[in-house]
């Protein structure tokens, strides 16, 4: 050894220990001479034979370098001890041969450009460290201080930032690490402060900059995901002011810390992340509730929805609401109470207008229930689609209602249209040929024991096209060659060919009746028609081929139809001779989407 050297690895004189001899038992016994890595006072286990260096011999005694004898101590005792080689290449004492030059080289990234002494040294400060807990004062030096250390300094740089995270938050509260690095106790305290190399002082910057603080100037250029932040630094993260942080963090009901900086761990910085993503602007909540803007601010004011004030540099003032509050309040949209009213009803603007009131007090009215809506119309978003009566506004009726319900016996053109399927038109002129009579009371109805008479012996040729193989254009020509004796056959195309039903039962080969599933239609006809609409909607349900419903003012609605209520439309084709008004309208209200 020379100029504090050995092998070309520069070392200091605390890193030697010469009192006195120590040796590897297994080593003596290969053979008996000293070894020059036995004198490093780091050096406890023999990485040849994994075993420890004999200081003492069976007498208590220390060897010493008096003896010239390396095989057997002063008292005769042999000091050699066969052992099987067994390397351990992951000990310290490995690396220090392979610095040495005695052993095959292992890459260690963060100690290989770093001379001997520091690697020995930052190897037994850093395991004085990780092996006791946290002290403001440095604790007493033990043996296993270089292996310690040396276990989080072998690897990669994040094998070291996790060894150091792992012992930060077993050793020391949030609070503590909230002070800065003083949380590593006497090592980063005071005149104790220790320089390490680069590598181990950026590691322990990036542990207190992820679990705790640390000052500006010694963060700089430093890039960690923190597990706890400031209130300022979640302003910097979404990039609102303080004041507007302040009323979202009370939003969600997290506390604030009076008098001190208020800290917030991962999942609290988390939740406030998706409650501010959830964050819209007042325009569009007024788009999802179907109101203005005004009327957002009259929900905020009455506490509906929780408005946060913010106030931005080159922002002025403005405000965002929670998106959940918004949805909240729309299914309450859905529960509200109508009173069913149809005659003079108005939007909300008109009712305010009149009620010389405003929109968003309207509003309120309804959702404290102070006033009922009269309908909500379909299709319509919120609050555009509210309706309300106003009484001293509703306009007496300028006529009596057109449709009366006949007596039992009798019937009306339309029912006699949708039980026979036959068109008003060719219907007409069957009345005029005296097959079906008019009522004695009243020359608008029909005799309804006629019109089943005419019904049980007579049926429209088209309903059977299929049957006869062609089209309903050409089921005429079809039907005369085949022999079968057509009714008004020579009255011109206005006027639908009907046949006898023993005649197109005799050509089809089978009697033609209703199914369940088309019974169940007339039925409900029936019922509604007693009632006063002379409209009818065709289930979907049963829907398969498009059929056509007539109207006296000649449009048409498509409809589709299925196979199990073929005999339905081959006995009771739909044609509605109602009037054009009320049909639409009440169509239109059975067929609307939520009726």
């Amino acid at each position: 050894m020379q100029n504090n050297k050995l092998s070309g690895q520069r070392l200091m004189h605390h890193n030697l220990s010469i009192t006195f001899r120590r040796f590897c038992p297994a080593c003596i016994e290969e053979s008996p001479h000293h070894r020059m890595w036995w004198d490093l006072a780091c050096f406890q286990r023999c990485p040849l034979h994994r075993t420890a260096l004999v200081r003492k011999n069976a007498h208590g005694k220390r060897y010493k370098w008096s003896w010239p004898f390396f095989a057997v101590d002063r008292y005769g005792n042999e000091c050699g001890l066969f052992g099987e080689r067994n390397v351990d290449t992951e000990s310290f004492e490995h690396y220090i041969m392979q610095r040495l030059g005695w052993a095959p080289p292992i890459a260690r990234p963060l100690l290989d450009d770093l001379p001997l002494d520091r690697v020995i040294d930052h190897s037994a400060i850093l395991g004085r460290v990780v092996s006791n807990g946290y002290s403001r004062t440095a604790p007493r030096a033990r043996d296993h201080d270089w292996s310690s250390g040396f276990s989080l300094l072998k690897g990669e740089i994040s094998g070291l930032e996790l060894g150091l995270e792992t012992w930060l938050l077993k050793n020391t509260d949030q609070e503590l690490r909230n002070q800065g690095d003083i949380a590593f106790g006497w090592i980063r305290s005071g005149s104790r402060n220790v320089e390490f190399g680069q590598s181990i002082d950026r590691a322990m910057k990036i542990t207190m900059l992820r679990n705790g603080r640390l000052k500006r100037s010694a963060a700089r250029g430093l890039e960690a995901k923190r597990r706890e932040q400031s209130l300022l630094e979640l302003c910097e993260r979404h990039e609102l002011p303080k004041l507007a942080m302040k009323h979202i963090i009370r939003s969600i009901g997290m506390p604030l810390a009076r008098g001190r900086i208020s800290y917030f761990d991962m999942d609290q910085v988390a939740a406030i992340d998706r409650f501010v993503k959830d964050l819209i602007s007042p325009q569009e909540v007024a788009e999802m509730l179907g109101c203005t803007r005004r009327v957002v601010s009259g929900l905020i004011e009455k506490g509906r929805l929780r408005g946060l004030p913010l106030t931005g540099i080159g922002q002025g003032t403005q405000g965002l609401v929670p998106k959940a509050d918004v949805e909240a309040l729309l299914r309450k949209f859905k529960e509200l109470p109508m009173s069913g009213e149809s005659h003079s009803v108005y939007t909300v603007g008109t009712f305010s207008q009149r009620e010389d009131s405003t929109d968003h007090d309207v509003v309120e009215r309804v959702l404290s229930g102070a006033l009922t809506l009269a309908n909500i119309v379909p299709g319509r978003t919120g609050v555009a689609g509210w309706r309300l009566h106003i009484r001293h506004l509703a306009k007496q009726q300028r006529r009596p209602p057109r449709w009366h319900k006949p007596p039992p016996d009798c019937m009306t053109g339309t029912e006699a249209a949708v039980m026979t399927s036959i068109h008003p038109t060719t219907l007409s002129y069957v009345i005029k040929l005296g097959f079906i009579r008019h009522s004695r009371d009243n020359p608008l109805w029909l005799d309804r024991e006629s019109v089943e008479i005419f019904h049980r012996k007579y049926v429209k040729l088209a309903l059977f096209h299929r049957e006869l193989g062609t089209t309903v254009r050409n089921v005429k020509p079809i039907a005369r060659d085949l022999g079968v004796p057509l009714l008004f056959d020579t009255h011109g195309p206005r006027y639908q060919p009907i046949v006898a039903r023993a005649d197109i039962e005799r050509l089809v080969g089978r009697h033609m009746s209703a199914s369940p599933a088309a019974q169940d239609v007339w039925t409900r006809f029936k019922l509604a028609y007693e009632q006063g609409y002379s409209a009818f909607h065709m289930p979907m349900e049963i829907a398969t081929w498009p059929q056509q419903i007539y109207l006296a003012s000649r449009r048409s609605v498509s409809i589709r139809r299925g196979p199990q209520v073929q005999p339905f439309f081959r006995d009771r084709r739909f044609h509605f001779a109602a009037r054009a008004s009320t049909f639409l309208r009440r169509l239109a209200a059975s067929t609307s989407p939520g009726s």
